[in-house]
């Protein structure tokens, strides 16, 4: 058996973590109630293209970052209009690959 992997049993304690997907969701969830919208009667998209098309197209509204269709409201072909809801302070700075230069953000 030189030079083939064999698998290690796993042991996983407790529920699994829930994924982003499942965090955003509840989330998303959790403020349709507080607008006092019927969670089930939401339409879920993951798709940039076929939601873009719904907002302009229909009187359907979206819950996203208003980064996300950052080129429309410039063009003020879309309004963002801020929730009436409290908000939890965020984590936010750049991202990048360890091994980028420091020049490629800006940087000496």
């Amino acid at each position: 058996m030189a030079g083939r992997w064999r698998s290690a049993p796993v042991c996983v304690s407790g529920p699994p973590s829930p994924d982003i997907n499942q965090r955003v969701g509840h989330e998303l969830d959790h403020i349709l109630a507080l607008l006092g919208i019927d969670p089930g009667s939401a339409l879920r998209a993951s798709s940039y293209g076929f939601t873009r098309e719904m907002l302009h197209e229909t009187d359907m509204l979206s819950v996203m970052p208003r980064l996300i269709m950052v080129g429309d409201p410039l063009r003020g072909t879309l309004r963002a209009v801020p929730l009436p809801l409290p908000a939890h302070d965020r984590p936010a700075g750049l991202i990048r690959h360890a091994a980028a230069a420091a020049t490629a953000v800006g940087g000496g």
